[in-house]
């Protein structure tokens, strides 16, 4: 599969995204709970924004994987598992912090 057509997005690697999305999330998530960025919004916003695209793309390569490629990759399942788990939890985090007692962001 990485050798198809279907092995690089915009000129670069889909491993290569995807090693970016996660450090992104990492980074994201380990400053947000952080120093004067515990009490902030906007990391939890950034995460959802961050996982909600990584479950976009994680469906088109899993509709790349079924219908163009007829193959299945059981490392790229578990990834599209775990970018949904993400997601779930930074909506979660999200909406437990609407609930608490408003902070200046």
């Amino acid at each position: 599969m990485q050798g198809s057509n279907w092995a690089k997005f915009l000129g670069q690697p889909v491993a290569l995204w995807g090693v970016g999305y996660y450090l992104s999330v990492f980074a994201v998530a380990m400053a947000g709970s952080m120093g004067a960025l515990v009490e902030k919004r906007w990391p939890s916003v950034v995460l959802v924004a961050l996982n909600g695209w990584g479950v976009i793309f994680s469906g088109y390569l899993t509709w790349l994987e079924v219908v163009k490629i007829d193959a299945i990759c059981r490392y790229c399942v578990g990834s599209a598992a775990g970018v949904v788990v993400l997601f779930v939890l930074s909506w979660l985090d999200l909406r437990a912090q609407a609930a608490a007692p408003a902070s200046s962001d």
